[in-house]
């Protein structure tokens, strides 16, 4: 059995000045990544075993705030294909995510994340915020294999859902 929670970076800059990949998050961004990977911790029974993020500077400052807050950002790896908008290829890195490990976080961009999510578990998601945080099972114990996944929650806006 697999579980995979992903991550979307939270409220970045827009100065169109900055390339994609270097925007910051703005303050409101990282209150909202603080409080959701609280409310995170107080509702896994289990830490994440394996923690990979983009390299956008939005997706990484998210994903220190997040393994920070785990106390486990040395686990934390940056993945260069999670830095994508397209969901088959978020899809891909994780296929090569270690087998030992049952669970992961990563931490992305939207519109790979919502259409990851939706592809996996069959939900369609009206929207995933930023910083928003979904947790899926699968009872395939490949991460080469996963689908048909479960929706477990998700948690946005301060809320779990």
């Amino acid at each position: 059995m697999k579980n995979l929670i992903i991550v979307r970076h939270a409220k970045s800059s827009w100065d169109y000045d900055i390339a994609d990949y270097d925007r910051p998050l703005l303050p409101r961004g990282i209150d909202r990544a603080e409080n959701h990977a609280a409310i995170l911790k107080n509702k896994l029974t289990e830490i994440p075993a394996f923690w990979a993020t983009s390299y956008a500077t939005r997706a990484l400052h998210t994903a220190v705030i997040f393994s920070k807050e785990f106390k486990q950002l040395d686990r934390l790896k940056i993945h260069k294909d999670l830095y994508t908008f397209f969901y088959l290829d978020l899809k891909k890195a994780i296929a090569e995510f270690p087998n030992e490990m049952d669970s992961a976080i990563i931490f992305g961009h939207n519109d790979a994340c919502i259409d990851l999510i939706s592809f996996l578990t069959g939900e369609s998601l009206f929207e995933f915020k930023t910083a928003s945080v979904a947790s899926i099972s699968f009872k395939q114990d490949n991460w080469h294999d996963i689908a048909d996944g479960k929706l477990n929650f998700l948690i946005s806006k301060g809320k779990i859902l």
